[in-house]
């Protein structure tokens, strides 16, 4: 608390400076069950400022803590949520576009010896990590209010705002994990099965134009035996400095969504 006062009174420090020492608060009062102190430290933060990044974790943070586990919106299981315009680009498209603009990933085949690849990461401009942070923002800002919605009980509105997460194309497990729960919850077992599928649809096309662009771009750098290496292995391949992934097998995920499908046909 010390250190988050001190940069509070500060005309130097901002918010970046001790938002770590924020999160760590929160935690401590968390766990020590202070509930009712984390409430009014998370109110107080989120009100001091409004347009930092991580409002949106601790706001999400607060409804949980003020929900009473109380349904207070349905959905109408008929409304159906339209998909975007033909010609229309997906958040998710943009995102991938910029991801594929950055400086190819190469697999450090050029990698000195004894040189680590944290030092060879800083050959991409830092201006393009904050470019993808600033469009995963976007994301972000939609998932907060899906999160807040449930905590709430408005299964309407986090109906609605993960539903919007899928048509933008976001290629996050979240928006199906969550859709998949609140129909179980509300014993809405065709929709269930639905959003279960749709999972299944998503991630497969995913995990194969995933594993087509890295091998072609192994195929570049003559690095194909160590992108197989990790494709065959069942493992990840990450951009620089893990920035985000190239390729994920999505195997345990996958798994995960049939088993609960056979359950349920």
């Amino acid at each position: 608390m010390q250190s988050i006062e001190f940069g509070e009174s500060s005309a130097k420090l901002n918010i970046n400076n001790y938002a770590h020492d924020i999160d760590r608060v929160i935690i401590l009062y968390s766990k020590t069950k202070q509930q009712e102190t984390l409430k009014r430290f998370l109110e107080n933060k989120i009100d001091l400022y409004p347009d930092f990044q991580d409002t949106k974790k601790w706001a999400v943070r607060l409804s949980k803590l003020n929900s009473d586990n109380t349904i207070k919106s349905k959905p109408d299981i008929h409304v159906e949520i339209k998909p975007k315009k033909i010609g229309e680009t997906t958040l998710g498209k943009r995102l991938d576009d910029f991801k594929k603009s950055m400086p190819e990933f190469n697999f450090y085949f050029d990698l000195p010896v004894g040189q680590d690849t944290m030092s060879y990461n800083q050959k991409v401009p830092f201006e393009y990590f904050s470019k993808l942070r600033e469009l995963r923002d976007a994301f972000n800002t939609v998932k907060s209010w899906a999160k807040i919605a449930e905590n709430e009980g408005d299964y309407t509105k986090a109906i609605e705002a993960y539903e919007k997460l899928i048509i933008e194309e976001y290629d996050e497990p979240e928006p199906y994990e969550r859709l998949i729960i609140i129909y179980s919850k509300l014993k809405m077992r065709d929709k269930e099965k639905e959003s279960i599928e749709r999972a299944i649809a998503f991630f497969t096309k995913l995990k194969e134009e995933q594993k087509t662009y890295v091998l072609n771009l192994a195929a570049k750098y003559r690095m194909t035996d160590k992108a197989l290496e990790y494709i065959n292995g069942d493992k990840k391949i990450f951009y620089y400095g893990g920035a985000f992934e190239l390729f994920n097998p999505q195997t345990s995920r996958l798994k995960k969504w049939n088993d609960r499908l056979l359950k349920i046909k």
